[in-house]
């Protein structure tokens, strides 16, 4: 998983559950949007 690797190599992140915040089915949209991707698992970095 991304939070394990990320974790191996001390690298910060921060995670986001989609389905534990209210915003959650608006960003998940957003991301599809922006990757074409419909699956919560994928990983996306933003600065």
């Amino acid at each position: 998983m991304a939070k394990d690797a990320f974790n191996s190599i001390n690298v910060s992140y921060k995670s986001i559950e989609l389905d534990e915040i209210d915003e959650g089915r608006q960003l998940h949209e957003a991301l599809h949007q922006l990757t074409g991707a419909r699956t919560v698992s994928n990983e996306t970095s933003m600065r």
